[in-house]
């Protein structure tokens, strides 16, 4: 049985490596200005809001002895909303990658989700209601991992390892949410390593990608702005060959710097990229 006190120490870690992702992904949008960045940053923060607070919390076998009048029940019902909050926007992101997102649907969704457990809160006791919104976060994982089976080749041309780390963090976070509903000793400990595991891993599956689309972007732009040039230093060498030949040469001239000047530009573009 996990001691009291290192179980406190796992939760203040997992806080903590959670809040560094959405670190990572605020500098990320802050540099490209993605709102994609933006859902990724606060699911993030929610996500690492939970493990906070059940820092202050009773476990929850004792929570499961005390009236939900109390407080200490509906604060830790709330840290697990904020989760399943938090892998509600990582499946939206999961989603956006490969289609179009409509906001107004992701808006809907978010509410429906917060609103059931909050509907059913009047009506349960703490431990259905810990379990219903352990099967709420288990559906919408495992509505992911078709879209990874089906979206396999498209994840492998952003990052060519990027399916099967998302594989295996949805593989990760499957189990960890079964192990939720089990009350062994052996389950609890697998289920704080799975914890433990998801919060390393993910960070890394959101960064590997992010990192392999900005680069394809930055290739895209480098190489459109190469042709452009291409394109400019040949009309430059029409002028050039027209003002030596002596041809309206103050026109030419006057052409020719403008067209200068559009190439220091894209130069000065590819040298930020």
């Amino acid at each position: 049985m996990i001691s009291p006190e290192t179980n406190i120490f796992m939760l203040l870690v997992l806080a903590l490596i959670r809040f560094i992702g959405g670190i990572i992904f605020l500098d990320f949008f802050l540099n490209h200005r993605n709102r994609r960045f933006i859902l990724i940053t606060i699911a993030f923060v929610l996500f690492s809001l939970t493990p906070l607070l059940q820092v202050f919390l009773p476990s929850i076998d004792e929570l499961k002895e005390i009236s939900l009048s109390d407080l200490s029940p509906n604060i830790f019902l709330f840290a697990e909303t904020l989760t399943l909050i938090a892998v509600c926007l990582f499946a939206v992101v999961a989603f956006n990658y490969v289609m179009k997102i409509n906001e107004r649907l992701v808006i809907g969704l978010l509410f429906i989700i917060v609103a059931i457990p909050s509907t059913f809160s009047f009506f349960l006791s703490f431990e259905l209601m810990f379990y219903l919104i352990q099967a709420i976060i288990f559906t919408l994982i495992l509505s992911m991992v078709p879209l990874v089976i089906k979206k396999w080749e498209v994840f492998k041309r952003i990052a060519n390892n990027a399916p099967i780390f998302m594989a295996i963090t949805l593989v990760i976070a499957l189990s960890n949410t079964l192990l939720t509903f089990l009350e062994n000793d052996i389950a609890i400990l697998l289920e704080l390593l799975t914890r433990i595991s998801l919060s390393f891993v993910l960070p890394f599956v959101f960064v590997n990608l992010e990192y392999n689309i900005v680069a394809i972007q930055k290739f895209q732009l480098k190489d459109k702005y190469s042709h452009d040039l291409g394109q400019l230093l040949q009309m430059v060498s029409g002028f050039a060959y027209l003002i030596e030949s002596g041809q309206d040469i103050s026109n030419n001239s006057e052409k020719m710097n403008q067209i200068m000047k559009e190439v220091n530009e894209l130069l000065e573009l590819i040298r930020e990229l």
